[in-house]
């Protein structure tokens, strides 16, 4: 489903996205072991799967993943109400969490059980609902105290889907900002082999009538667990909301608690971090119900960067809190949005 070309007014992230699209790359991964390919081995993989796309079809999701994580966002089809759709309405960021270093979302899939561990290779247990999930985000406006979020992704185009990256845009509609503003987005998603951080690249344009162009509030979200004692389990001397903020090198990291999905078997936890440009961040919140957010600073029109990731306790490379932590910590991110990104960059 490749759409409609971009306005005019996403040219300058346009060169970025086809930049994207010949192969991302150079920011430093700090890595335990990291990964390119050998051969003709696939370790990435992005794609549409809406109608016309290969099977195994799933709404208008868009899958992608590489060796150590999965993720996807939702597009239009499944924000329509049941039985044409889900009635999930969300620009939120998804997790599936994975045990193999293969590209393994579509065979989860192909199962009917994409929730629960059939495959041996990971599961789909991370719920987005109406929260950002894992770094989605929106406009914060202070007065209120509210997030003003956009509904799912309305165009997509600039696939890559391996054998060492994944990569691709999505547009949002315009959406309200408060205070009469309405502003749009286009975003480059950017996963390559060897490391748990996808890097993003937006441009929030503002569209109201007439024009503002002062500065934008962005909140970036990490759905927060509520500790019920069935799904969500308490753990002696572990805070309910187990976050950790580095102002200085912009990194918040949250480490879900202990999971049981579906089944009585264990689904562990969950790891999320966001990194951002430490001179952007106005505060972090994290008295939210459902979410933390991360509350940065944005120029309408002007590229910028973040980078979200996961983790999964039961997974290959982080199984605790600190490792994670230490993880998230010692990445190098590169915050200008024409710098490439890929499984060869420096570690």
């Amino acid at each position: 489903m490749n759409t409609r070309s971009p306005a005019s007014r996403f040219l300058a992230i346009a060169v970025i996205a086809a930049g994207a699209a010949a192969v991302i790359g150079s920011c430093a991964l700090a890595q335990t072991s990291s990964t390119a390919p050998e051969g003709d081995k696939v370790l990435c993989m992005a794609r549409y799967t809406g109608s016309g796309a290969k099977p195994p079809e799933r709404w208008d999701d868009i899958f992608w993943e590489n060796d150590r994580i999965a993720h996807r966002i939702y597009g239009p089809a499944v924000s329509r109400p049941a039985p044409n759709g889900e009635g999930l309405v969300t620009s939120g960021i998804d997790v599936w969490v994975k045990s193999v270093r293969v590209p393994f979302m579509d065979k989860q899939l192909a199962t009917g059980h994409q929730h629960d561990d059939t495959t041996g290779m990971g599961r789909d247990c991370y719920d987005v609902q109406a929260t950002c999930g894992a770094g989605g985000l929106g406009i914060w406006d202070d007065a209120t105290h509210k997030l003003m979020r956009s509904a799912n992704w309305a165009t997509n185009g600039g696939f890559v889907s391996g054998p060492d990256v994944a990569s691709f845009w999505v547009t949002y509609a315009p959406w309200d900002a408060g205070n009469g503003r309405k502003v749009e987005e286009k975003r480059t998603f950017t996963l390559p082999a060897g490391t748990n951080f996808t890097r993003l690249v937006s441009t929030i344009d503002d569209v109201s009538t007439p024009p503002n162009h002062s500065e934008l509030l962005v909140g970036i979200g990490i759905a927060k667990r509520t500790i019920d004692g069935k799904r969500f389990l308490a753990e002696p001397g572990v805070p309910a909301n187990n976050f950790h903020f580095d102002k200085d090198k912009g990194v918040f990291v949250y480490w879900e608690p202990e999971q049981h999905y579906r089944t009585p078997l264990e689904a562990g936890h969950t790891g999320v971090a966001v990194i951002v440009d430490p001179a952007s961040i106005v505060k972090v919140i994290t008295d939210e119900p459902d979410q933390n957010l991360l509350i940065v600073k944005v120029t309408p029109g002007k590229p910028w960067v973040y980078y979200t990731g996961a983790c999964w306790s039961l997974g290959l490379d982080f199984h605790t809190m600190p490792e994670w932590q230490k993880y998230a910590e010692s990445f190098k991110p590169n915050f200008d949005p024409t710098a490439p990104y890929t499984a060869t960059s420096p570690k």
